[in-house]
């Protein structure tokens, strides 16, 4: 079911759980759904904006899920290359954490100064 469906259905199930003990609980969920009724082009484009997110987050999660994957195969590979060339894995990745922290207290406020657009 849809949203609003969904919403519908709930409101008619309270209504009728509360209707035996009281009638001005069932007249408020009638009401409530008479209201949600009448507003049927907003609920038309809250729907069309769940969908239309839901779809992006779907597209979204599937080609984040493919680059992890294809880091995680690369990074696989290139320690089997670097073992191979004689490098000490290890060291290399301290020396590009190292350097990363080296350059940032320069680099940051550099580019905060000739804009972010202008230095990508």
């Amino acid at each position: 079911l849809s949203p609003p469906q969904e919403l519908r259905r709930r409101r008619r199930r309270r209504g009728r759980k509360i209707a035996g003990a009281s009638t001005t609980c069932s007249r408020r969920t009638t009401m409530a759904d008479a209201e949600y009724e009448n507003n049927g082009s907003e609920t038309k484009k809250n729907d069309h904006q769940f969908m239309s997110f839901s779809a992006f987050r779907i597209n979204y999660l599937i080609v984040h899920i493919a680059i992890m994957l294809a880091d995680g195969l690369q990074g696989t590979h290139l320690y089997v290359l670097y073992e191979g060339y004689g490098y000490s894995v290890a060291s290399l990745y301290c020396l590009g954490f190292l350097t990363g922290a080296v350059t940032s207290p320069f680099i940051g406020p550099f580019v905060d100064k000739i804009g972010r657009k202008k230095a990508a």
